[in-house]
């Protein structure tokens, strides 16, 4: 896990890659399920429909319609 000691920010990691190459980006909102819906109505697709990580946080995950992944975090 990486901390970047900010307050009110999201802490982050470093995993393998969704494919090839990937770089995922989070974004935090306040209704995860209305951004993924404005997603979805714009070309992109949910790859993670919204999931909570008990003690965590809950977020969501979608591709755009060039297939780049992009993460959100609820607020």
């Amino acid at each position: 896990m990486v901390e970047s000691g900010g307050e009110g920010g999201i802490p982050g990691g470093i995993g393998g890659a969704m494919g090839p190459s990937a770089l995922l980006i989070y974004a935090r909102v306040d209704d995860l399920q209305a951004y993924l819906d404005k997603a979805v109505a714009l070309g992109g697709k949910v790859a993670m429909p919204p999931t909570e990580i008990p003690g965590a946080v809950t977020m969501a995950i979608f591709t755009d319609p060039e297939g780049h992944y992009i993460g959100l975090i609820k607020a």
